[in-house]
């Protein structure tokens, strides 16, 4: 066999098409050595190099090749680059010396997926760059499948000054600080120390590695954990040494209580308030709203104000937010990508299909010439990319502030989704969404969602129970509510020197009825809200609220008795996806974000008479043709 014609195995969407044997040396197909690979598994690690790779320079010490046990070795079908300050023999010790001696066999994608770049002196023939996608589309099953993996932090010595910013984020998060200026500033100074430091927290590849190895070990440049008591995922006992799920612990910590505090100041609790509040609150969140102060004149939000929903900002775009085992939130993963390296603008999206665990995918790379070539090609990806996004996701997805920037009217879809620099919400919101929303698929020739109201079988209502026919639909209002909006007035750049976006939080207030119609995604409690003296409606939905509660105890007692359930009305509290229909239309409308509706009995009216309703997205598209019935009439 030569470079030209190597043997390739055939692709198998379950395991990895090659395996290297630390111990020989070898890289075999996983055809060869599945038999022995079952018994012991076999390793990976997740460490970051092609900011180091140099493709004019082969690796000197490449493995060999087999094809099979008896077979004799023979060159390996494609080159291995250099890395800069990472010699391959060091590397070689630190993958026998960080696995379990039972484990001979690591999945090393410097060794194990087909290296090259066009235009160097490590090229790949046409057959093995596809090889080079499949493999790349598989990681999540990959790396699922290993018994063992590691995080091989290579720029870091645990015995050195150089890591001790990194070693103090891990153990001690970010300590109490006398005013919450001095917290954010030793947010901003420590995530920037770290960063600089330790790459493997910028690189865009090991964003999704890190979420699919969460109980891995953090592993120095010496191969060596590093020890201490670490706060677990849920009730486990605290951790022996630092890892991967260790990197969110601060930063998640931190953007909640920046969350929890935007919400608590539209609830009108203040710096004259905050010894009111009802116990269970962090002192870092009555911090955040002393620090807030009092809004300007012009009724804008003061800039200690912004400067906390910039620092949030940051704190999502460092990708270590919501970085739960199991628990990784799609948005979450998108706005943590949008600032991370990559080495081509592809990989933007290809390097997140296992975090995201999306199906159906053919990663591809363009072959232009030109700055505007690629782009064009890079927006054909991001296109093909949202298709299984939505189909996997859903509403998740729209979990979003309206975002007011005029730049967002002019995006498709596809677009906003995929690192349009929409910040995402979850973290200010408690519950999770409904599961029995309408389906949404995408119209990419009119770039435009369509919302499928047909029962999708059987699903949970309100009560509790289940129904075949059980589906959720439109409102629009009846009555004058109570309303809490959520705003991003500008796109959030992928530029970091560029001013950030940001979320604001409108303080809760009694709107006039609007035209707009909306889709409850979850049922929400009514807040205190006594600091806004809202007067009477207000004390009027707190009983509601207190009546629906009744009414769920009643229903849990008949559950109890096998005694058929009384059918529960939506509660006084919603959160919503709202819309505003197209002039003249009635089945047609612009996504406005999530808002937070409050009212009585009555002031919510269910559309019934939907089948579909079509959500537009860039407003340089042509609109759908618009049909039934006018229901804001």
């Amino acid at each position: 066999m030569n470079d030209d014609t190597p043997y390739i195995p055939e692709k198998d969407p379950n395991h990895p098409r090659w395996l290297l044997n630390i111990d020989t040396w070898e890289v075999f197909p996983y055809e060869a050595v599945k038999d022995e690979v079952a018994s012991n598994g076999y390793g990976i690690v997740s460490y970051t190099w092609g900011m180091w790779s140099d493709f004019n320079k082969e690796a000197p010490g490449r493995p060999k090749y087999r094809v099979n046990r008896t077979a004799e070795p023979e060159d390996l079908p494609w080159k291995i680059p250099t890395i800069e300050k990472i010699e391959l023999s060091h590397a070689k010790r630190i993958m026998r010396k960080c696995l379990d001696d039972s484990i001979a066999y690591v999945w090393w994608d410097w060794m194990c997926v087909p290296q090259g770049k066009r235009d160097t002196a490590i090229t790949l023939i046409e057959k093995l760059e596809k090889v080079k996608g499949d493999e790349i589309a598989k990681q999540m099953q990959i790396y699922q499948e290993a018994k063992e993996g590691f995080i091989w932090l290579h720029r870091t010595n645990w015995d050195k000054p150089n890591s001790l910013e990194l070693q103090k984020y891990l153990e001690l998060g970010f300590k109490p600080q006398p005013t919450f200026a001095d917290t954010l500033c030793e947010f901003r100074l420590s995530m920037r120390s770290i960063q600089e430091q330790e790459p493997w927290l910028t690189s865009g590849w090991t964003l999704q590695e890190g979420v699919l190895l969460q109980k891995s070990k953090l592993m120095d440049h010496e191969g060596e954990p590093l020890p201490g008591d670490f706060m677990s995922d849920g009730p486990a006992p605290p951790e022996r040494f630092a890892l991967v799920e260790n990197l969110s612990v601060p930063a998640t910590g931190l953007a909640d209580e920046i969350a929890t505090a935007l919400i608590r100041y539209s609830e009108g609790w203040t710096s004259s308030s905050v010894k009111k509040m009802p116990q269970g609150v962090s002192e870092r969140v009555k911090q955040a709203l002393t620090y807030f102060g009092p809004k300007l004149e012009d009724g804008q939000h003061s800039h200690a104000y912004q400067h906390t929903a910039s620092t949030f900002t940051n704190l999502i775009r460092c990708g270590l937010v919501a970085y739960w085992p199991g628990k990784a939130t799609v948005l979450y993963i998108l706005s943590g990508a949008a600032s991370r390296r990559f080495a081509g603008l592809e990989d933007k999206c290809w390097a997140l299909i296992g975090a995201l665990k999306l199906e159906g995918l053919d990663p591809w790379y363009s072959n232009k010439e030109t700055k505007e070539g690629k782009e064009k090609d890079f927006r054909k990806i991001k296109e093909q990319f949202f298709g299984p996004l939505l189909k996997k996701y859903q509403w998740e997805l729209f979990i979003v502030p309206k975002v007011e920037d005029p730049d967002y009217e002019t995006l498709a879809w596809f677009e906003r989704i995929v690192h349009g620099g929409v910040l995402p919400l979850s973290l200010f919101l408690v519950d999770d969404p409904y599961d029995n929303l309408p389906k949404l698929d995408y119209d990419a020739t009119k770039d435009e969602i369509i919302c499928t109201l047909e029962s999708s079988g059987c699903a949970s209502d309100l009560t509790g129970s289940t129904s075949d026919s059980t589906k959720r639909n439109f409102i629009q209002l009846k009555q004058d509510v109570f309303v809490r909006h959520y705003r991003q007035k500008r796109l959030d750049p992928i530029d970091a020197d560029s001013p950030r976006g940001f979320i604001e939080v409108d303080e809760i207030k009694l709107e006039k009825r609007s035209g707009l119609i909306y889709l409850p995604v979850m049922e929400i409690r009514v807040p205190d809200a006594s600091q806004l003296n809202l007067g009477d409606g207000w004390r009027s939905v707190e009983e509601a609220e207190r009546k629906k509660d009744a009414e769920k105890r009643e229903n849990a007692e008949r559950r109890k008795k096998n005694e058929k359930e009384k059918r529960l009305e939506n509660g006084p509290g919603l959160r919503c996806a709202a819309f505003n229909l197209v002039g003249g239309g009635e089945t047609t409308g612009y996504f406005e974000g999530i808002v937070d509706l409050w009212g009585l009995p009555g002031a919510f009216e269910d559309i019934t008479s939907y089948t579909d309703f079509r959500i537009c997205g860039s407003k340089t598209k042509p609109l759908a043709e618009e049909s039934g019935r006018c229901v804001m009439a």
